[in-house]
């Protein structure tokens, strides 16, 4: 293990990384306090020929800058997100990388499996977490401090190794490309709008992508995020004031169309019968999910389940691979084409 605290342990980080033909596993420690932006302590990196410590205290890190943006190195680590936000925080932008975390969840039921388990399951080495919960922004960092730090990288290695040996085995390689890709995307809508309101909230959207590919035009044009958020957090009346307002333009075919359908989606009104299609196809889910070893939530999220109930069929498990083993089935369970019941004490399909 190199801790990188000088120039010149830099130079050596950067020629071992230029070297480097295929993938480095990457690591972060932080510390977060409260209403403060999480505080990077240190960025481990392991290459295929040693381990690096980089102390972001005592060096620049804008010399990783080429590495992590660089489209024919990939960068592994274990549950991706967090690490590439404050990377990211940090003026260090991340492509090509993959999240073990992640695939391992089309490799096994289990969802959000721990590093602590993924390690175990393909090394049988039981990693220690004695010092997981440091104060990473003391100096000196002590070499148990250090070797902890630097021996998530090293065994993530042979984790990527295996997971990805496996994956290719079963031809799920390519299964999550989209997920990558779209790890770091929020759907800013969705997360300011409580789970009852995504009913409406995808009827609307959905009218205004009809219309604006009709119209060839921009969809902002027709309502803007902000107007459809209100709506779903005001509700009629706020139409209704909109409507009468002398200076409502541009917006009052979308607030007539919005009118319309909007007591159809009060959560009173969809509850019941919402909730019983939701709980049929979690059932469905879960039996899918067992048949194939593959985590449910990769294949569908509850929101996913209550959009299809509600007609929205541009789901993701209607696409794919995802289709073939529930998406299918799905269809034809809300259709009536296929029956759950009881056998033996456990929930069975009948097709």
């Amino acid at each position: 293990m190199i801790l990188v605290n000088s120039e010149e342990t830099v130079q050596k980080l950067t020629k071992d990384l230029f070297g480097e033909q295929g993938f480095i596993t990457v690591d972060t420690e932080f510390i977060r306090e409260e209403n403060q932006m999480p505080l990077l302590c240190l960025v481990q990196i392991a290459t295929k020929s040693e381990n690096y410590v980089i102390d972001p205290v005592s060096v620049d890190l804008n010399f990783l800058k080429p590495f992590f943006v660089s489209e024919n190195l990939k960068k592994v680590f274990h549950c991706a997100r967090q690490d590439i936000e404050i990377l990211q925080n940090y003026g260090l932008e991340v492509n090509n990388f993959y999240d073990t975390q992640l695939y391992e969840m089309v490799l096994s039921y289990k969802e959000n499996i721990s590093y602590q388990s993924i390690v175990f399951h393909y090394t049988n080495k039981k990693l220690k977490k004695n010092y997981g919960m440091s104060d990473w922004s003391k100096r000196p960092l002590s070499k148990k401090q250090l070797a902890y730090a630097s021996e998530d990288v090293t065994y993530l290695r042979k984790v990527y190794q295996k997971q990805i040996a496996e994956l290719r085995r079963l031809h799920r390689e390519s299964w999550l490309d989209d997920e990558i890709s779209q790890l770091m995307e929020k759907n800013s809508l969705e997360d300011s709008l409580n789970e009852s309101s995504y009913p409406l909230l995808h009827k609307l959207l959905s009218w205004r992508d009809e219309k604006s590919k009709e119209r060839k035009i921009a969809p902002e044009i027709l309502a803007s995020d902000r107007l459809i958020k209100s709506i779903c957090k005001k509700g009629i009346e706020y139409i209704r004031n909109l409507k009468n307002s002398r200076n409502l333009v541009d917006n009052r075919e979308f607030l007539d169309y919005a009118e319309t359908i909007i007591e159809d989606f009060s959560p009173e009104k969809i509850q019941t019968d919402r909730n019983s299609s939701v709980d049929l196809l979690k059932t469905l889910l879960n039996i899918k999910s067992n048949q194939h070893n593959v985590a449910p939530i990769v294949i569908a999220s509850v929101k996913d389940l209550l959009r299809l109930v509600n007609g929205d069929q541009s789901v993701k498990f209607l696409r794919g691979w995802r289709r073939e083993i529930f998406g299918n089935s799905a269809l034809d369970l809300l259709e009536g084409k296929i029956k759950l019941g009881i056998k033996d004490g456990e929930v069975v399909l009948y097709e």
